[in-house]
């Protein structure tokens, strides 16, 4: 036979089972955060893989856009050393479409490289893309 202390224990011990059984202690899913909106450039001319005769001088059209802060300035950069640098007149636009000359001189693969600023120095992902120059 059972005394009221045995029941009692089973009680609490039952309580206690549903209490924690029942509890869904998840850890909460973090809040996504949104990537900030920077600056985005891309090349129009010329194409990715594009062969280009050695000694042409191209003119290398970039375009960058950036609905935020407008674009301050554009670099353009061939195997990582800074060629040129575009800006447009007076402040900065919400799309900037900027031409440079090229020389393609030495042969073989380059990688060309563009990157737009905002005027507070916010910068673009680079655009990249690869050209082979060919010997004459």
């Amino acid at each position: 036979m059972r005394t009221p202390f045995a029941f009692s224990t089973i009680a609490i011990f039952l309580v206690v089972a549903a209490v924690l059984g029942g509890c869904t202690l998840v850890e909460p899913k973090a809040t996504p955060v949104p990537t900030p909106n920077i600056p985005r450039v891309r090349f129009l001319f010329p194409e990715n893989n594009a062969r280009i005769a050695q000694d042409s001088e191209i003119t290398v059209d970039i375009l960058a856009e950036d609905e935020t802060s407008g674009i301050a300035r554009v670099e353009f950069l061939v195997d990582n050393i800074k060629i040129n640098e575009g800006q447009p007149d007076g402040f900065a636009v919400p799309a900037f479409r900027a031409a440079m000359n090229w020389i393609a001189g030495t042969p073989g693969g380059h990688t060309l490289h563009a990157i737009a600023y905002r005027a507070d120095g916010t910068r673009s992902d680079e655009a990249i893309i690869l050209v082979d120059v060919v010997a004459r």
